[in-house]
């Protein structure tokens, strides 16, 4: 039995290197993630699922004349030990500096979120950052940035327009508009820039 768990521990460790190496579903998303992280993330599920089982197969063989608590404190233990090497090994899988560097693209949406009278909020801020990150990277061209206002405040848009001006960015680079009310108002804006 414990040769059968090596094999298809070994095989489903294959399939997640071959699916994390491989571009298999390109730009596909499914709830809006990439179908690519969420096979791996099936595959990871499946693989630790598996460890589950079979340490607590093992202890089961081992344990069945001891007692209760010892056997629970050790399931407990190796269940902790399974998940740490696994959330570490998970994060190093996928730290930032394993996407891909030269890739460029046209645009980069900011969508709207709250302005504090006339500064960004913390979610706005984080997504212009972003974004003023991936425009030093030379990873876009132009920042498209969205959102109305609400009454007697800035628009969104402009609060943004104006936070990455004083980032260094240029005019000509950034486009913004301070009409739509809700996100999807929003994607139907981009969409309308798009079919022109």
């Amino acid at each position: 039995m414990t040769k059968l768990f090596g094999v298809i521990n070994l095989a489903l460790i294959v399939f997640i290197e071959i699916l994390r190496r491989g571009n298999f579903f390109g730009e596909l998303f499914l709830f809006g993630y990439p179908v690519q992280k969420i096979a791996i993330a099936v595959a990871f599920f499946m693989l630790f699922s598996l460890l589950l089982f079979e340490i607590l197969y093992l202890l089961s063989t081992i344990f069945t004349k001891k007692s209760f608590v010892l056997r629970t404190a050790s399931v407990v233990f190796l269940i902790l030990i399974a998940l740490l090497i696994s959330g570490i090994y998970y994060d190093f899988s996928f730290s930032p500096d394993a996407e891909p560097k030269n890739k460029k693209y046209n645009y980069a949406v900011v969508f709207g979120a709250a302005v504090i009278g006339e500064r960004p909020s913390a979610m706005l801020k984080g997504r212009l950052l972003k974004a003023l990150e991936l425009y030093r990277k030379k990873s876009v061209r132009k920042i498209i940035l969205t959102g109305g206002a609400a009454p007697n405040e800035e628009s969104e848009g402009f609060v943004s327009y104006r936070f990455l001006l004083g980032k260094g960015v240029p005019q000509n680079k950034m486009i913004f508009e301070e009409e739509t009310a809700t996100t999807w108002e929003q994607v139907k804006y981009l969409k309308s820039i798009y079919d022109k």
